[in-house]
């Protein structure tokens, strides 16, 4: 009987032991269930599995995220931020990716002292495409640009357009380029007083197939396209090797250039080189035949005699649906007209219409 008692006892003590084990472990297990909800449409973060941006307050939340890899599936209105804040800093830059896949991102608005843009800081490892930001309005001191303000990794396939207003480096699209910018530009005014570029305000990097349009407006080192393109290390003073030096290529701006030192392309050019990029009349702008080397089955477009230079991406080439209605007269086996009238309006084009068939 005493043997059966200490067993029951010894049972109940292991019964509470467990018990008592157990909601530990629940207590712990629940903080990480919590934290594992996504504030963001969908996705894992990686690169394969990047996370879905459908909101303004998803696109925020990637300040919190720096390192991981994003894809934008909705057009965005920034308009609920007044006052947006730039992402990143110097110490934690953004170093993962950011996909806008064709989509918009319209009314941007910044206010700040410096480093002024979508991006404060992107580092060597960090990739943007296919971003577009319409509608800026981006003001501050020092580093002021739209979609990034100092860039280390790469941009691609992407534009901003609005205004740009800065003091000291000042860029339609990027304040300073240490990376690589292809396939980019701006439209839009820029107004800075030191260092002050069109598409880049100081090209230490490299950037290809790039344009800007609008009006460029400061004081000293104002270019069209680009203020400084230069890869001199001005706190070491170290003169870099030729193969370091930075480039730009393929690229042209349009529009007026106000300075006391400025040029319509680039007021400063040591330590870089700029390639199939030079100054051309309207007419010469138009014409295929001015731009040697250019892609112009992969990367530009042209209408020739009609347009400058254009990205092939940027080309709406979707066949539109054509909807009519015909009357006609019932017959033994089907129906006929005699006659058919099509009106087109001044916008339509049926230069792609191979043919029409009606029964």
């Amino acid at each position: 009987m005493k043997y059966y008692v200490k067993q029951q006892l010894r049972k109940s003590i292991n019964i509470l032991l467990a018990v008592l084990l157990v909601i530990p472990l629940f207590a712990t297990v629940a903080p990480q269930q919590a934290s594992a909800i996504s504030p963001f449409a969908g996705g894992s973060g990686t690169e394969q599995d990047p996370y879905l941006i459908e909101t303004a307050g998803q696109l925020n939340e990637v300040r919190n995220y720096l390192d991981k890899h994003f894809k934008q599936i909705k057009d965005i209105d920034l308009s609920s931020y007044n006052n947006w804040l730039p992402i990143g800093n110097d110490s934690n830059r953004f170093i993962g990716s950011f996909d806008g896949a064709g989509y918009i991102i319209s009314n941007l608005t910044i206010n700040q002292g410096n480093n002024a843009a979508l991006f404060a800081y992107t580092g060597s490892s960090a990739e943007l495409k296919n971003v577009g930001i319409e509608n800026v309005n981006s003001q501050g001191s020092n580093y002021v640009g739209s979609l990034v303000a100092h860039n280390y990794g790469i941009i691609a396939n992407s534009y901003s357009t609005g205004v740009v207003k800065g003091v000291n480096d000042t860029g339609g699209l990027v304040t300073y380029n240490h990376g690589t910018i292809t396939n980019a530009y701006h439209s839009g005014e820029v107004t800075g007083t030191n260092t002050v570029g069109g598409l880049v305000g100081h090209n230490l990097g490299t950037i290809t197939n790039t344009y800007s349009t609008g009006k460029v407006v400061g004081t000293n080192s104002v270019g069209g396209l680009v203020g400084i393109n230069s890869s001199w290390d001005w706190p070491s003073q170290n003169i870099p090797d030729p193969s370091d030096y930075a480039t730009i290529t393929n690229s042209y701006t349009t529009g007026e250039v106000t300075g006391v030192n400025s040029d319509s392309f680039c007021y400063d050019n040591f330590f870089g080189t700029i390639t199939n990029s030079s100054v051309k009349t309207k007419a010469e702008m138009k014409q295929k035949e001015t731009f040697e080397n250019w892609d112009f089955g992969t990367i530009w477009y042209i209408e020739e005699g009609i347009s400058y230079p254009t990205f092939l991406w940027l080309i709406d080439d979707t066949s539109p649906e054509l909807n009519m209605e015909i009357t006609g007269t019932k017959g033994n086996n089907d129906w006929y007209t005699t006659e058919a009238t099509f009106k087109l309006t001044a916008t339509d084009n049926l230069s792609g219409v191979k043919e029409i068939q009606y029964r």
